[in-house]
């Protein structure tokens, strides 16, 4: 213990003689450390926003597309998703509510406002399946999807920008193409998707009206449906899987779901803060190099120091673990100061670009422990010239 006190004692004296050389070697320890600490928890940020974007449209989901997996442009051709597969697909045991939905742009008029929208045909239990509740007014009824009725619900954006200085949008009639559609409900915000779309850029009527005044077509693109509560969610894919291949003959649709989804999505983000993490270790590794480089440089200067330590008695493990000291020593230090600039780099990059961070205690303590190891393994060699230096040759040495 005395032995490792005396040692910091002169690693500590030999640090503050050189000032200028000290800061600067510190620096390449503290730019990497700094940047670890900052891109995870940039990373982490980004992977949670994407996350919670998917799992608010629904964590039990089951999407039915058109068109085979992985095959491009084949949903163009399949016209075969119609009603009757609705009510199979709500008879599937294990199916809570199914729906259709069937998304065309258009444009939406009101006065002298013109906006252009998804326009979205879809069933009255959208809002249960999405979990996406009205804020104001209703969502339409089951009788005005069998009324082919020309009502519509707006999504937020949709109600702010075609609606400005407060107006209520309730009552007021809105032109899709030529037709009149009266506003009966305005649907809560909810956000971007994954894939930065806004989705309250929306509206939404029932799917008879949808086909028959808007789209022109009877078939649907996709169905969403929503599994029971404690159901497998594979074994309900597989009944619909089955009952479809029946019904079509031919795999002409592909049923993506959800959990899948989410479990891909944070693989990707995994991978992609793994990335970040890795361009940062470099720039550590960098710095350790630099702390190498400088420290072979003292063990030059202080050759005459080191044979007149070893004169007196020093052995060679006393002048190597001096020299190891003083790199631990700087690596420590600068690590310390690195995790200081990475959480308040983070937070300054949160503050002024609006992106979300999360600093977690294991990327900071596992950037820590990188500078600390960086200071061993490049101050090691340093100390091991050091320690190998031959007394009389040394004390030879101006």
């Amino acid at each position: 213990m005395a032995v490792l006190g005396e040692a910091l004692k002169m690693a500590l004296r030999s640090l503050l003689h050189n000032r200028m050389r000290t800061a600067l070697t510190m620096l390449g320890i503290i730019i990497g450390v700094a940047s670890v600490v900052a891109l995870m928890a940039i990373g982490n940020g980004a992977k949670q926003e994407v996350l919670e974007r998917i799992q608010a449209m629904g964590t039990d989901l089951l999407t039915v597309m058109r068109g085979p997996r992985a095959v491009r442009a084949s949903s163009v051709i399949v016209t075969s998703f119609l009603h009757e597969d609705l009510i199979s697909i709500r008879s599937v045991p294990g199916v809570a509510m199914a729906g259709p939905e069937t998304t065309l742009s258009s444009l939406l008029r009101f006065g002298d406002q013109d906006l252009v929208v998804a326009v979205v045909g879809t069933g009255e239990d959208f809002p249960q399946i999405h979990d996406w509740p009205t804020q104001s007014g209703v969502f339409f009824s089951a009788e005005h999807v069998k009324r082919y009725a020309q009502v519509v619900t707006l999504g937020q954006t949709v109600a702010k920008n075609l609606f400005p200085n407060d107006t209520n949008p309730l009552g007021q009639y809105v032109l899709i193409g030529s037709a009149p559609f009266l506003v009966i409900g305005v649907l809560s915000s909810k956000g971007l998707t994954p894939r930065g779309d806004d989705m309250d850029n929306s509206v939404w009527m029932p799917y008879t009206t949808a086909g028959a005044r808007v789209f022109g077509q009877r078939y649907f693109n996709n169905f969403v449906v929503r599994v029971n509560p404690g159901a497998d969610m594979s074994v309900v894919q597989a009944e619909l899987h089955a009952l479809l291949m029946k019904r079509h003959g031919k795999e002409d649709f592909n049923i993506r779901n959800m959990a899948d989804t989410i479990a891909t999505a944070n693989e990707t983000q995994n991978t992609l803060t793994y990335l970040l993490a890795a361009i940062a270790v470099i720039s550590l590794i960098v710095g350790g190099i630099g702390v190498m480089n400088i420290m072979l440089v003292s063990v030059t200067e202080r050759t005459r120091e080191i044979g007149i330590r070893m004169a007196i008695g020093a052995r060679s493990f006393d002048v190597m673990f001096q020299f190891l000291t003083e790199a631990v020593m700087v690596c420590f230090i600068g690590g310390l100061a690195g995790v200081i600039v990475g959480i308040g780099g983070g937070l300054s990059t949160s503050a002024i670009a609006g992106w979300r961070v999360i600093f977690t205690v294991t990327p900071i303590v596992i950037a820590f422990a990188c500078a600390f190891l960086t200071g061993i393994m490049f101050g090691y060699l340093p100390a091991r010239k050091a320690a190998q230096l031959d007394p009389i040759e040394a004390l030879a040495r101006e």
